[in-house]
């Protein structure tokens, strides 16, 4: 991830409260992540996202702000995410026993992800169950087993939103910052969003990408069905989520948590942060326009041929595309370029975006404090 730094520098963290005493916990959470906002110089798009999803329905971590200080050495400004645990399970579902799991790095669900909570049988089962169910050639028989053991009205919707919201590293377009969650109660996967923090980059993104690089989004895609429910929930989330001017009043809102924690640092710094700011309500604004325009022109929703992921299968449960490599250097030159459009001055994106550092371990022992932002 862009955003490993060593513990010497800013580093993400995740802090785990419960791990050696089973009842602490901060502000009443059990485990928070600490994003240091090296991939989002605005710090705002993991929240602005987080909410939204939360609005459509969707399971969406929640996120804050804070002042970080680690060993007495002030860090700045860092996001604060709420972490996977049975209390964030309890807001979205009644039964919180079921298997969660991670996606890892640009992982499909082909992969043996990691199981990050739950207690059933290490054999991937119900993953497994959804791989044969979107390789089924026949589009009516898929959509009946997808059905079985997918919650496609939740998969609709998260299709929707990541669309919405331009989320290029997300699930549907690029494998990427996922989790699922196996509902024991309906006995139905959710796939759940995370690492929201590029989003809204290129706000011309159109509604029908060429291609879902998700082995479940390009399936469901396939199907009169799938697309009929894409379409209907693209229309009503437009209606009911992106609203541009409530969007980009939050925009704001958090903008003025952050500022002065940046200002303490320079002048110069502030400046530069009101630059990155009005970038993103730019082109939030941008993307609800082009909506609007797309939404209203029938055939922006048309399906082009299909794009199914190449060498998906499920042989060992170790399979990885062998396009892999391909988009990932597509999608790193399109992230680049939007980059050079969003007119962020250069002195402040190589502030923000160093070079990847290796983590090597540190004994000694940590002090952080945190100063959080209601």
């Amino acid at each position: 991830m862009a955003t490993f730094r060593p513990v010497d520098g800013e580093p993400s963290l995740t802090l785990n409260f419960a791990k050696f005493l089973p009842d602490q916990r901060f502000h009443g959470l059990r485990k928070i992540h600490l994003n240091n906002g090296k991939e989002d110089p605005t710090f705002l798009c993991e929240a602005i996202s987080a909410e939204m999803f939360a609005r459509a329905g969707l399971p969406a971590a929640r996120v804050t702000h804070a002042h970080a200080r680690l060993n007495g050495r002030d860090l700045g400004s860092y996001v604060v995410i709420e972490g996977f645990t049975h209390e964030f399970l309890a807001r979205y579902f009644k039964n919180t026993h079921g298997d969660l799991y991670d996606s890892g790095f640009c992982h499909d669900i082909t992969h043996p992800l990691e199981r990050i909570a739950g207690k059933g049988p290490d054999n991937w089962q119900d993953l497994k169950q959804l791989v044969t169910a979107a390789q089924i050639p026949e589009p009516d028989r898929r959509w009946r087993e997808l059905g079985v053991c997918l919650d496609t009205n939740s998969f609709g919707r998260y299709l929707a939103m990541q669309v919405l919201t331009v989320n290029w590293d997300g699930y549907a377009l690029y494998k990427n910052n996922y989790r699922i969650y196996h509902d024991p109660d309906s006995d139905r996967l959710h796939f759940i969003p995370h690492g929201m923090d590029q989003m809204f980059s290129q706000p011309r993104s159109p509604l029908i990408p060429q291609r879902w690089e998700g082995l479940v989004a390009s399936a469901f895609m396939e199907t009169s069905e799938g697309r009929a429910l894409y379409a209907q929930q693209l229309r009503l989330l437009f209606a009911e989520v992106y609203q541009t001017e409530s969007l980009v009043r939050r925009v704001d809102e958090l903008a003025d948590r952050v500022r002065p924690m940046l200002a303490g640092r320079s002048a110069e710094t502030a400046m530069l942060y009101d630059r990155v700011v009005a970038g993103l309500r730019g082109r939030i604004e941008q993307r609800g326009k082009y909506l609007a325009r797309q939404l209203a022109a029938p055939e922006s929703m048309t399906l082009p041929r299909a794009n199914r992921p190449k060498s998906e299968t499920c042989r060992g449960y170790s399979g990885r595309s062998v396009n892999d490599r391909v988009v990932r250097l597509q999608t790193q030159a399109s992230a680049t370029a939007s980059v050079a459009q969003c007119g962020i001055a250069a002195q402040f994106v190589s502030a923000y975006y160093r070079r990847m550092h290796h983590i090597h371990r540190n004994p000694r022992r940590i002090f952080f404090s945190l100063a959080t932002l209601a």
